[in-house]
């Protein structure tokens, strides 16, 4: 897939491919900064979504591991108490720059950057 067909395209409206195609993963070594960058997008978070009753934000994935090389993607699990509305959590965060990747019954991916 060639990225000049990709160019007029919005990136919602793009498939996974696609995407992969405009931002392809590298790993490299652990830095430092992103356990602040997982503590921005928390704090944001927080902020956000402050009507929401939050069961727990972690930073998960390979950046949340010091010892070994990560995309430099910050993955971060949301948890929510289950009587909590995942319409509303879904319209705050794509509201705020998030991309809805995937969605079931009880898990929702979302995307930001």
């Amino acid at each position: 897939m060639k990225v000049g067909t990709l160019v007029n395209k919005k990136l919602s409206e793009m498939s996974l491919e696609e995407l992969w195609t405009l931002f392809p993963i590298y790993l490299t070594e652990h830095k430092d900064y992103w356990t602040q960058w997982y503590e921005e997008e928390k704090f944001f978070l927080l902020l956000i979504l402050s009507e929401i009753q939050i069961a727990r934000i972690s930073h998960v994935g390979s950046t949340a591991v010091h010892t070994i090389w990560a995309k430099p993607i910050i993955d971060i699990l949301l948890e929510i108490k289950l009587d909590q509305s995942f319409e509303i959590v879904e319209e705050t965060l794509t509201k705020n720059g998030y991309l809805v990747m995937n969605k079931d019954k009880n898990r929702f991916f979302f995307n930001k950057g």
